[in-house]
């Protein structure tokens, strides 16, 4: 058996924080290219679990295995498309599961004796569930923290490619004890492809990185984040059932959510502060379903089905996007509140501002939208802003009680020709005042508002 200490840049040396470790090569625990090497696998990973961890070579190669991984064990093949471990056919079980995944999983916090997988990783390789010969099982699921993975395609999975999970609190051993910081975990470089359920599954570790992630045909969500706060950059949700739903905090950029059905972005309401920039969002029946609050959303959407952004009660948010093809840009299913929309969109003959309804935001919102109209040939530019005027063709809507209706002219034009602002009804004092000139902008209109004494 050979070992030897080296220190170099490897994925296990990083991911333990450039410790000295042992390196092993797996075929030093028996041979290998059986229709079942999982005794050969495990036997390498409790011998180096035992003498302290380290990292286990795995040559190019197929290997029909189901691993149990231990912390401090890292698991680096000769590359993905050359190193493929696989799901042992009949066995129904995880190609990679976490020690004590079963006893941990669900559970709010660990056990002080029993804390999940640490100090752990796998790179350089394939996983593949073999789901043509089995009736269950995921490629890699994982309860722990501190996990570096990286360059690896998980594909072929019965139920989820990847499932990753951690307590939103930890209990470290001692004040100085290695497990003290041991929350975040950076994946780089990954693939979930063709797994009927989803691509991955993110329940934690929080706080960590998820770099250059690309999930194409999964039956699922692309990923699916029930909690862990998360950043990121160079998401790539490719034909998937649904793209990204977000449980948790994200800061992401360079997003790619394209799909033929589902959903591209959806939120969880008791979500805050996410915020996704240079977002590129296609194909999906729906675009971007908004709940939570505080959440900073901008770059491109366009061949959207049915609705490029449902408001679910969504508060203070500041959405910035430039649209294209889009049945409809709104629709809205609770109030939102105290939102920033700076919308700028090409409409053909047919598509719409809102579904089912004109956009009418909530009183506190400010809303910008220039659409073009291929029909008319020209744009339409609607505005409200924090003062609470309007501006649209034909709308009548109800500003606050403590100022007033206004009717804009029904022929849009590029400044408004007429107006007629009165008194609301509901009001103590009932008189109307009626203002009827030329406006040539806006801003002429709202000091006429101002000066009638009705804001």
């Amino acid at each position: 058996m050979s070992t030897k200490n080296e220190q170099t840049n490897s994925p296990a040396v990083f991911a333990i924080n450039n410790l000295t470790i042992n390196s092993y090569d797996v075929t030093d625990f028996g041979t290998l290219g059986t229709s079942d090497d999982s005794a050969v696998f495990q036997d390498a990973i409790d011998h180096v679990r035992t003498n302290g961890g380290g990292q286990i070579n795995i040559p190019s190669g197929t290997y029909y295995a189901n691993i149990i991984l231990d912390s401090n064990i890292f698991l680096n093949g000769a590359g993905p498309n050359t190193t493929i471990l696989k799901s042992v056919s009949g066995s129904n079980l995880d190609v990679i599961q976490g020690r004590d995944f079963a006893l941990l999983t669900g559970t709010p916090k660990a056990n002080p004796e029993i804390r999940g997988v640490r100090y752990a990783g796998v790179s350089n390789l394939s996983i593949d569930g073999n789901k043509q010969n089995n009736n269950a099982g995921f490629g890699m699921r994982v309860w722990g923290c501190s996990l570096y993975v990286n360059n690896i395609v998980v594909a072929n999975c019965k139920e989820d490619g990847i499932y990753t999970e951690f307590t939103t609190h930890d209990y470290p051993l001692s004040d100085f004890s290695a497990t003290y910081d041991a929350l975040e975990s950076n994946f780089n470089h990954i693939k979930t492809i063709a797994n009927n359920g989803n691509g991955w599954t993110y329940k934690g570790p929080h706080d960590s990185e998820i770099n250059d992630y690309v999930s194409f045909r999964n039956g699922g969500w692309a990923l699916y984040q029930g909690k862990g706060s998360l950043n990121g950059v160079h998401w790539n949700s490719w034909l998937n059932a649904n793209s990204f739903y977000f449980g948790d905090v994200v800061k992401l950029d360079n997003i790619v959510a394209s799909g033929e059905t589902g959903t591209g972005i959806e939120i969880y309401e008791d979500v805050s502060s996410c915020s996704i920039t240079n977002l590129t969002l296609g194909g999906h029946y729906t675009g971007i379903i908004l709940r939570g609050e505080r959440h900073k959303i901008s770059g491109y959407a366009g061949t959207i089905k049915d609705v490029a952004i449902i408001n679910d009660n969504a508060g203070m948010c500041n959405i910035e996007l430039i649209m294209y093809d889009i049945k409809n840009i709104y629709q809205q299913i609770n109030n939102g509140r105290h939102n920033v929309f700076k919308i700028q969109a090409r409409l053909k003959l047919g598509q719409n501002i809102g579904k089912n309804q004109d956009w009418v935001p909530h009183i506190t919102e400010h809303t910008e939208i220039m659409v073009y109209n291929e029909g008319s040939g020209s744009y339409t530019t609607i505005f409200r802003l924090p003062n609470n005027t309007l501006w649209k063709n034909g709308w009548q809507p109800e500003l606050p009680d403590s100022n007033s209706k206004i009717i804009c002219a029904d022929s849009f034009a590029s400044t408004i020709e007429t107006g007629v602002v009165k008194k609301a009804m509901n009001q103590s004092n009932s008189s109307a005042t009626t203002v009827t000139e030329l406006v040539s902008d806006f801003n002429t209109l709202l000091l006429n508002l101002k000066n009638a004494g009705i804001m």
